[in-house]
């Protein structure tokens, strides 16, 4: 059966008590935040393609991110100006120093809503906390209530409840007596979630073969000491590496499939990382590594 994690997500910033952005503005700063490390600033039809959010919202939140000084046009202002708005941790710190600042914020994943949901995205972002507390083994120190999912969410006062009634109606979990009980998904359920972003164009030399060397005279091809990995490939590594290092993936653990990413997909588009990400984070997952 698929699995939750290899829908597409986001790594969104906690935000603090002090944070006043709502929870959309939140979904897409952190998009933009963290992947303005690896690639130039998407356009408006970009970050709405990846986020399944029309192209005139982007445009609307990003232009509220900029009333907040977070971003310069469609870019996110690096480093963050406003660091006290999010969740910092030490030891995301300690072991990322040096690194990106979103490498010192405390994340959880949010599962893209698909187009086709029959999930509002209210009850999207609820439930997708939930499943990544779950699946991470986290319990909030005071339980699920209410106001601890408005404070991480961004999502209003009114808006949480109501979407807990409507996943409990919808039958994706059960919510009763101080207890929360999440329902595994089929593949219907899932469906809910929008898939990795696939690209089927392929760069031009992105596929790698082995063949018998052709008689006659030819011209010799470069050896195996001459190949070199082109610089996108070399930043598809970093990401993915981050990545596994974000989520306290051990290095012995996550190096080998990397390497294999880095061989079977050189070239892939920027895009097409985080599907790449989720399908190293199923496989260990599968393999009881995690």
């Amino acid at each position: 059966m698929s699995s939750i994690n290899n829908k597409r997500s986001v790594s969104v910033l906690s935000k603090s008590p002090d944070c006043p952005l709502t929870c959309k503005q939140l979904v897409t700063y952190s998009y933009m935040a963290y992947q303005s490390q690896f690639s130039k600033a998407k356009t408006f039809k970009g970050l709405g393609r990846y986020l399944c959010f029309s192209q005139d919202g982007v445009s609307e939140i990003i232009t509220q991110l900029g009333a907040y000084g977070l971003v310069e046009g469609k870019d996110a202002i690096d480093p963050c100006p406003q660091p006290d708005w999010f969740v910092q941790s030490d030891a995301l710190a300690r072991r990322n120093r040096g690194k990106h600042w979103t490498r010192s914020i405390v994340n959880w994943r949010y599962f893209v809503r698909a187009p086709q949901s029959v999930l509002t995205f209210s009850e999207t972002v609820v439930l997708s906390l939930l499943w990544h507390n779950h699946l991470n083994e986290f319990v909030p120190q005071y339980g699920y209530s209410d106001a601890y999912l408005v404070t991480v969410t961004g999502l209003s006062a009114s808006s949480v409840p109501t979407a807990m009634q409507g996943l409990q109606g919808k039958q994706f979990l059960d919510r009763k007596d101080g207890e929360i009980t999440l329902y595994e998904m089929d593949d219907e359920m899932l469906a809910n979630f929008a898939d990795p972003i696939q690209d089927t164009k392929l760069p031009q030399g992105a596929v790698l073969k082995v063949a018998q060397k052709p008689t006659g005279n030819v011209k010799v091809a470069p050896t195996a000491n001459h190949v070199t990995i082109d610089p996108h490939t070399e930043e598809m590594v970093q990401f993915l590496t981050e990545r596994m290092e974000l989520l306290a993936i051990r290095e012995e653990v996550y190096a080998p499939y990397i390497t294999y990413c880095k061989t079977k997909y050189p070239g892939t588009v920027r895009e097409n990382w985080p599907a790449l990400s989720e399908r190293i984070l199923a496989q260990i997952e599968k393999q009881g590594q995690a």
